[in-house]
């Protein structure tokens, strides 16, 4: 079992940018985190080559808002269009931190969005970034990066859609195994001591198993002054868990992503369907004080 005096920790959070409300949300829920937590916080803004290989069409062109009328649309107009984006969203990632007071950075890179998520989040602790973004379309962008990043060694993984609220409810599920323990810790983590509640889901089919798994968890957030509530749930499915979630009324979801990910159905609901933050965390991530 993992002793008392490990901790899930986040010292460099990255903050995935692309301008879109979404994304915008991300960068405040990443920027209150690092005031709480004395983090860094680094912009990360993608110029999609996807975009770029759609405008070297000789049939690309774009629809201007609200006329409807079509304008050229070629290599060359877009990459400034992305310069621009990119320089919106460094303006964006300054006004927040500063307001923060956190340490901040940005870095524009070109290349496939979800493959440079990735890449750069090998150098941090968290990566933020909006539930779904603007790149393509929006349903098709959550589900290639977000679904992406997840399953792509990224230590953690927060998906938003709004800033976190500093009485958040977090709703953590643990089973007893090395993955659950990871994400009660890391729930402990973004918590706000003494305001924030947290509901532990006991995965159990029986009362004595349910009690053995809250003294883990007990001894797991021992002095972290922190509300804990506990229920015992003896299904698996995705049903039981969005249930709870809306039963709840979690503002932030924290579970190992391999376990969300193996339901891709659940997945894609509590994106889509519900306003709950999801924090994913991978195996391995744990760290001593």
């Amino acid at each position: 079992m993992t002793a008392p005096g490990q901790a899930f920790e986040i010292r460099r959070i990255l903050v995935a940018l692309d301008t879109s409300p979404y994304s915008m949300a991300a960068l405040k829920a990443a920027a209150e985190l690092a005031a709480r937590l004395r983090a860094d916080l680094l912009g990360l803004f993608v110029e999609d080559t996807a975009l770029l290989d759609l405008a070297d069409s000789p049939y690309a062109c774009e629809v201007l808002c609200p006329t409807a009328l079509q304008a050229p649309l070629n290599r060359t107009t877009m990459e400034a269009k992305l310069r621009a984006l990119s320089e919106r969203a460094r303006r964006a990632l300054a006004d927040v931190a500063e307001h923060a007071n956190v340490r901040w950075s940005f870095r524009v890179v070109r290349g496939k969005v979800t493959s440079e998520i990735i890449a750069a989040a090998s150098e941090f602790d968290l990566v933020a970034m909006g539930k779904i973004g603007w790149s393509l379309g929006p349903l098709a962008r959550m589900g290639s990066t977000a679904r992406g990043a997840a399953a792509g060694a990224v230590p953690a993984l927060l998906l938003t859609e709004r800033a976190l609220v500093p009485h958040a409810a977090l709703l953590v599920r643990y089973d007893g195994s090395f993955p659950s323990r990871l994400a009660v810790l890391a729930a402990a983590q973004i918590a706000s001591p003494s305001t924030s509640r947290l509901t532990v889901l006991l995965a159990a089919q029986d009362p004595r198993r349910a009690a053995e798994l809250q003294r883990e968890v007990g001894t797991l957030l021992e002095g972290k002054n922190l509300q804990v509530h506990y229920r015992q749930v003896d299904r698996e499915d995705g049903a039981t868990l969005l249930r709870e979630v809306r039963e709840q009324r979690a503002d932030v979801l924290v579970l190992n992503s391999s376990h969300l990910l193996r339901d891709p159905t659940t997945f894609e609901t509590l994106v889509r369907e519900t306003e709950t933050a999801l924090l994913l965390v991978a195996e391995g991530t744990e760290s001593e004080r």
